[in-house]
């Protein structure tokens, strides 16, 4: 049980310390960059300026043609005279096409492209917001774990300090045996409260690291385990 418990304490130190190794503002860059809102309101925009060069291409001189030929077979004594129609029909038309008295019709298209846009930014500025209101909360929440973890074990030490001089006291008839039976199940207990807050942190970290678009590889943190260690102190557990 107590290598399992100190399984537990190397662990979060580890998660703890590549969470909060760095800084909110670090967290709140990445989810930026990595936001699928954000990449949405992007396209929207990039697609509404390509619909504004398109509306006033649309009003520009419009050039087009039509052209036909026709070429039936002839033979010897039959079909067209090429005297005439040179062996066939040839036909092409060039048409040029111009709207006219259509500036405020331009203008009202663009002024409802112009809306759409300025909504966009809007709503991107908005999205921004609360994006960065939910990563500070939640980074408080997983720093606000790890310190509660952090005091659990602190109030483990005590406990095992005291059990020692509980167990002077008992020897010398000062105190009764159950006295130190109920503080051996109050260490357990606050064990069981160690692995329940290591629980809550490591979950909360994962949905930090989930809406920051995060991926934590453990493998690679636990090669930094000195450079963590120097940094994050770890409580000793004594049996």
């Amino acid at each position: 049980m107590i290598k399992n418990f100190l399984n537990i304490c190397i662990l979060v130190t580890v998660i703890s310390g590549s969470v909060f190794a760095q800084s909110l503002d670090n967290y709140i860059n990445t989810a930026l960059k990595n936001s699928p809102w954000l990449f949405d309101f992007n396209n929207q925009k990039l697609a509404g300026q390509l619909d504004s060069l398109l509306l006033i291409a649309a009003f520009k001189p419009q050039v087009s043609q039509i052209s036909q030929i026709m070429h039936p077979p002839t033979g010897s004594g039959w079909g067209y005279d090429e005297s005439i129609t040179n062996g066939g029909n040839y036909s092409s038309v060039i048409n040029l096409t111009q709207t006219l008295f259509n500036k405020k019709q331009i203008n009202g298209q663009l002024q409802n492209l112009s809306l759409l846009n300025q909504t966009l930014k809007i709503n991107e500025k908005i999205t921004i917001i609360d994006l960065k209101k939910s990563i500070t909360a939640q980074y408080l929440t997983s720093y606000s774990d790890y310190a509660q973890h952090q005091f659990n074990h602190t109030m483990l030490l005590l406990l095992n300090k005291q059990l020692k001089t509980i167990k002077v006291l008992v020897d010398k008839g000062i105190y009764l045996m159950t006295d130190y039976m109920n503080l051996q199940v109050a260490i357990t207990a606050q064990k069981i409260s160690i692995s329940q807050s290591f629980i809550k942190l490591k979950n909360d970290i994962a949905f930090l690291n989930y809406i920051c678009g995060v991926q934590v590889n453990l493998t690679s943190i636990l090669l930094n385990l000195r450079s963590l260690f120097k940094v994050f102190y770890i409580p000793k557990v004594h049996q």
